[in-house]
Parts: C-alpha cells; sequence; structure tokens
C-alpha cells in the first residue's frame, strides 16, 4: 500500500507499511489503488469522554487497510481545514471526500444501548461520480468486548469492495486490527493521537504521555511503541 502525507495521526502506520510492504509490491503491479478516506466514527449519544471510541475506530481501519496494496489513505492531517469531522453529517463528509480527491471514504456511527455498543460502518463511492451513503452490517458489542469484535468492520469493508483476500491476508488483518488486548492502553493510545493532532507544544507533551501510560499498560503494544 501507499501513502501520502505526514500527518502526525498516521505516522504509526509507517512500520506496518514497511513490515507489510514487500508481501504487497507483487500484488500492488495489478491492483488500481484508490484514494480512500477514512472519518472518525461519529458518538452523537455518547458522552464526550466517549468521544475517542470514534477516533479509535477510524485509527483501526487505518491500520487495517494498510495491509492491503488497494487502498492509498488521504491524510487526516488534511481534514483540518475543513473543520472538526466528528461533528460532520453526511454532506459534509461527501463534500470534504469531493474537495480531497477520495475515490471512497468511510465513516459510521457508535451509539450505546443498554449497555452495548451498536457500530454501524457506512461508506461513500465517489469514483463514478456516485455519491450515495451506503451501510454495511450493523455490529453489536457486549460491554467487554469491542477490541475482540472490531476486526470484523475492516474485513466487512473490504469484502463490500469486491475485494478478495487469501487467508493470510485476513489473519494478518485480523493481527493489526486488534493491536492490544487492553482497552485501557488502546484509548490512553488513541488520546495520545488526537493530542498529537492538535500540534502544538502542549499537545505533543500530551500526546508522549500518553502514549507512554498506553506502553505502560501493554508492554506488548506494539504500535504505541
Amino acid at each position: 500500500m501507499r501513502r501520502e502525507g505526514r500527518g502526525r495521526w498516521v505516522v504509526w502506520a509507517g512500520s506496518a507499511i514497511l513490515i507489510v510492504s514487500a508481501l504487497s509490491a507483487q500484488a500492488a503491479e495489478t491492483v488500481k489503488p484508490r484514494r480512500v478516506l477514512i472519518f472518525p466514527y461519529s458518538t452523537p449519544e455518547s458522552s464526550r469522554e466517549e468521544r475517542w471510541l470514534g477516533e479509535g475506530m477510524a485509527l483501526i481501519l487505518s491500520l487495517a487497510l494498510a495491509q492491503h496494496p488497494a487502498f492509498v489513505q488521504v491524510d487526516r492531517i488534511r481534514l483540518a481545514r475543513f473543520g472538526e469531522p466528528h461533528l460532520w453529517g453526511e454532506p459534509a463528509i461527501l463534500a470534504a471526500a469531493r474537495g480531497l480527491k477520495a475515490d471512497v471514504a468511510l465513516y459510521g456511527k457508535i451509539q450505546r444501548d443498554s449497555g452495548a455498543l451498536v457500530v454501524q460502518p457506512r461508506y461513500v463511492e465517489l469514483q463514478s461520480g456516485g455519491g450515495e451513503g451506503k451501510t454495511l452490517e450493523v455490529l453489536t458489542v457486549p460491554e467487554g468486548e469491542l477490541l475482540d469484535r472490531l476486526p470484523v468492520i475492516p474485513l466487512a469493508y473490504l469484502r463490500a469492495f469486491r475485494i478478495s483476500l487469501s487467508d493470510d491476508e485476513v489473519a494478518r488483518i485480523r493481527k493489526v486490527a486488534r493491536p492490544t488486548p487492553s482497552l485501557s492502553a488502546f484509548e490512553a493510545f488513541v488520546r495520545g493521537e488526537l493530542a498529537a493532532l492538535k500540534e502544538t507544544q502542549e499537545g505533543n507533551e500530551a500526546a508522549a504521555d500518553l502514549l507512554a501510560r498506553a506502553v505502560e499498560l501493554d508492554p506488548n503494544f506494539a504500535v504505541a511503541q
């Protein structure tokens, strides 16, 4: 897979890309990559403290799609000039995707229902002049099972785009889409990436502290390292 830009939000994916580049080089020659723009999922009915969940879903998708040569991810930092994407509705998402010349935009919604998290993945394809959002199967996640269930979503997107996957590719995507078994470590990691997005000294210091906290909670959390 190829990527563009140098946004802080996606720096962590560089190591993953290097690891899989040798595996995907031959496939990349025969696959025409799509420019994909990944938005944080909205959390309209959750507290502000749970906003990180929507960002976490976007991070999982970014890491997972980095494993396949069918996508070139548009750098998240380029969304900054359009406003706060976690607050957008579908028209704003469509406008940003067109403005950044994306072929596909991934987005969705996370909300709570009787304690469980309900994840509604959506996407829009713009390659052929379209613009109608489509919804994948809704995923209901019981309390405490979020990290175990999230790998289903990137795989569902890939299948919706009719991309064939080998057993090895499925296994690799499942593995990177569950970067840690610790929800607390994952939350610290996501909050660290959010702090880095501010591109200020205060944000950078907070990001360093949060990423260190993520590694402290899970010393095997390779992405956070």
